[in-house]
């Protein structure tokens, strides 16, 4: 039975074998390096076996695999043939980036690549130009390419206007009594025109002055754009005030360059507000500008109205808990009770995010350093401190600012770095699951999702098509798969990595305090989705503001044999999650160990006070501490602990 078809398939592999040889084997460059005339002779010897293929009794099976081969042969044959027949020369234009910025002239290079076995003469016949003229070129309009080279001509260009069109190019190639014609789409660019951009701002030593006592003004000027600032002017308004000192500079700025000038001022009982200086100055292209700078707050304390240190002593500021017990309209009735600043505004902003306009009154805290500053005829506020020490609550009548706690400040990240975190993470990850394998696992598919919905969301309701410094989420999907067949897989186990950050709340605020909660409907669905697919997940969810303490119990406690949970915090790479778990232990002795620092006796006991004041007030559990404790015992950091 199929001793014919055995046969046949037999002597067809022989047949191979004789007549060609350990051509099939070669490689491009060495079949074309053959000729011409002896190609042909294997290419008619191929299509001689392909007959008798078709022709003879086979087994299907063999005869596919014999035709296929047969097939992948002829066509590498036909492909080294037409490059003895035709001329195949590549040309690529590619423009210098760095070269479009303003007084530097343009540059190109065409880069030629000749796939043919012989050499080619290769002309630019044709180059049209519009707001450019040539300045030189690197070859001659005519050269010769070696067979199988590449040459890069460059070219510069003199820019004349700002939108710069280079092209088309005709190109005509001569080779073995073979030609050919190129024609290359032109190149289309507009020159970046460099602009100054000033930042001004005004600052004083203190808000809170005596009578009659001097305050010192500074102000600072920068250049934060790529242009220079001609013929900049800086009058700051000093009308009816008593000033010691220059209030006014004049010259020029160049791109990063800064400029500041002080002088003092008398307080009076009349003055309650310094008002912007304004900068005038000129651009590249002699267009004139102007900005001015922030307007600085000041309270004067009138001669009969200073308080002696035991009279301080003896005022007793109200507790801030009281402020949530009251209502809006008794908290600006009590402002001075509680000792806070309270602006009926409704425009918000700092000096580096983008403004807000909110129609709700604003509490500031006490302690909180602040000005306002007039922009388009509003008047926003400027919070004059660092973004992680402050927390912004927005309640229903009104929106409040108050000092950060040190575990608020400990989980704190700004958008930036969130970002950074995550794209580290996610490439930390990938490295780790590129190498690591499950139990029967041949190889892996990797893909990854560079943005998720609450991004994409957000992003919708802006208007915007990106934002930019804001973290994205992005996450990995790990398909782990064993073959069964050469043309079936099957899969053996999924493991994701999601990055997980409050995106509205970064780009808003700039920075989010909170740590992230498995909670989040966001999260859990996501888990819970995922969670429906046929073989064993394991997925890695990383914050860049940690996670909350029932997320941490959650974690330790939790196995399921098909979903497997690891909580990662972005800043310490702490992970959490169940130690019985095997396959985790196994997976996260991949991550890297963050070495805990030296740290002396007596920075021992400062982190013991603060741990100590964390539990007394409630903000951390009797078993994180104990967790904490421990910690710093197993690091041999602690020399004396009462057990």
């Amino acid at each position: 039975m199929f001793e014919e078809e055995i046969k046949n398939k037999l002597e067809l592999d022989r047949r191979i074998q004789e007549e060609l040889g350990l051509v099939e084997y070669l490689t491009d460059d060495e079949m074309t390096n053959l000729g011409v005339e002896k190609l042909r002779q294997i290419l008619n010897t191929v299509k001689q076996i392909s007959e008798d293929v078709a022709r003879k009794k086979l087994l299907e099976t063999d005869r596919y695999r014999l035709v296929s081969r047969l097939k992948r042969l002829e066509k590498r044959l036909m492909r080294a043939i037409n490059l003895y027949e035709q001329i195949h020369v590549d040309v690529i234009v590619k423009v210098d980036k760095e070269s479009m910025k303003a007084n530097m002239p343009v540059k190109i290079n065409l880069i030629l690549k000749n796939h043919n076995p012989f050499e080619v003469q290769v002309k630019l016949q044709e180059m049209k130009l519009k707001g450019v003229s040539l300045i030189t070129m690197s070859h001659p309009t005519t050269l010769s390419l070696r067979p199988r080279s590449i040459e890069r001509v460059t070219l510069l260009f003199k820019k004349l206007e700002n939108e710069l069109i280079i092209g088309p190019f005709r190109i005509l190639c001569r080779g073995q009594n073979i030609e050919r014609k190129i024609f290359v789409d032109p190149v289309i660019m507009k020159t970046e025109v460099p602009k100054p951009i000033l930042r001004v701002v005004k600052d004083v030593d203190k808000t809170k002055v005596k009578e009659g006592e001097e305050l010192e003004v500074k102000l600072i000027i920068k250049n934060e754009g790529d242009g220079i600032a001609k013929g900049v002017y800086l009058k700051d308004n000093t009308n009816g005030l008593k000033v010691r000192g220059i209030t006014e500079w004049t010259g020029d700025l160049a791109p990063g360059a800064s400029k500041s000038i002080s002088y003092r001022v008398v307080a009076d009982k009349d003055l309650k507000l310094l008002k912007p200086a304004i900068v005038t100055f000129k651009d590249e292209s002699g267009k004139q500008m102007k900005v001015q700078s922030n307007s600085v707050n000041v309270e004067v304390i009138p001669i009969e109205h200073v308080k002696t240190e035991t009279e301080e002593e003896q005022v007793k500021p109200l507790k801030h808990e009281n402020v949530q017990k009251i209502s809006i309209n008794e908290i600006i009735d009590e402002i001075g009770k509680l000792g806070l600043l309270a602006l009926t505004g409704y425009s918000l902003a700092s000096l580096i995010p983008k403004k807000r306009k909110i129609p709700k009154k604003v509490i500031i805290e006490k302690d909180i350093h602040w000005t306002t500053w007039k922009q388009d005829n509003e008047e926003i506020i400027i919070i004059l401190e660092h973004p992680v020490a402050i927390v912004k609550e927005e309640y229903q009548d009104f929106i409040r600012f108050r000092k950060a706690t040190p575990v608020e400040i400990f989980h704190s990240v700004d958008r930036t770095t969130a970002r950074r975190l995550q794209e580290t993470f996610i490439y930390i990850m990938k490295g780790i699951l590129t190498r690591w394998r499950p139990n029967e696992a041949d190889g892996v598919k990797i893909e990854e999702l560079y943005e998720d919905q609450s991004y994409k969301k957000i992003c919708k309701e802006l208007k915007k098509r990106k934002l930019n410094n804001v973290p994205r989420n992005p996450m990995l999907i790990c398909t782990y798969y064993r073959k069964k067949s050469l043309f079936r897989k099957e899969t053996v186990m999924k493991v994701y990595v999601k990055t997980c950050a409050n995106i509205r709340q970064l780009y808003f605020n700039e920075v989010d305090h909170v740590p992230m909660s498995f909670s989040s409907s966001e999260i859990s669905d996501l888990v819970k989705e995922i969670s429906q697919a046929p073989c064993p997940i394991i997925v890695f969810l990383g914050s860049p503001t940690g996670w909350d303490e029932n997320t941490k119990k959650f974690a330790k406690e939790t196995y399921n044999p098909m979903t497997h949970l690891v909580f990662v915090d972005l800043k310490t790479f702490e992970r959490y999650f169940n130690e019985k778990d095997d396959l985790l232990m196994d997976l996260c002795s991949f991550l890297p160990q963050i070495a805990p620092e030296e740290v002396s006796a007596e920075e021992v006991d400062e982190r013991l006070e603060k741990l100590d004041s964390l539990l007394l007030d409630g903000t951390l559990t009797l078993e994180e501490y104990v967790r904490r404790v421990k910690k710093l015992k197993s690091e041999k950091i602690l020399r004396n602990i009462r057990e």
